[in-house]
């Protein structure tokens, strides 16, 4: 387990976000306090205009989201809350359907 206080706390906050009941101003709570983790951890913001935080990323299968953009998705509230939802279900049913397989 993480000792690290940024990780515990982005743990917990993410814990939340996985309630299907959460309020959207509940939600805005912990997301904004992830970011704020995020932030104090990286340095990036989604506000910083240096051209290296703004340039689109290469992949092996093509371009991702530069730094800031990545940043100020996470501030998209109801997509990143149904986003994790979503994920955080998918993993269970795999992990119903296949209990031996991780």
């Amino acid at each position: 387990m993480n000792s690290n206080p940024n990780f515990i706390e982005i743990k917990t906050e993410t814990t939340k976000l996985l309630d299907p009941e959460i309020t959207q101003e509940n939600a805005k709570i912990s997301l904004d306090k992830i970011h704020l983790k995020l932030q104090e951890t990286t340095a990036i913001t989604g506000s910083d205009f240096s051209i290296e935080n703004l340039a689109a990323i290469p992949t092996s299968k093509g371009k991702a989201l530069g730094l800031n953009y990545a940043a100020l998705c996470l501030l998209d509230y109801k997509r990143t809350t149904l986003f994790l939802q979503a994920i955080y279900t998918a993993i269970k049913e795999l992990q119903d359907k296949k209990p031996k397989k991780r």
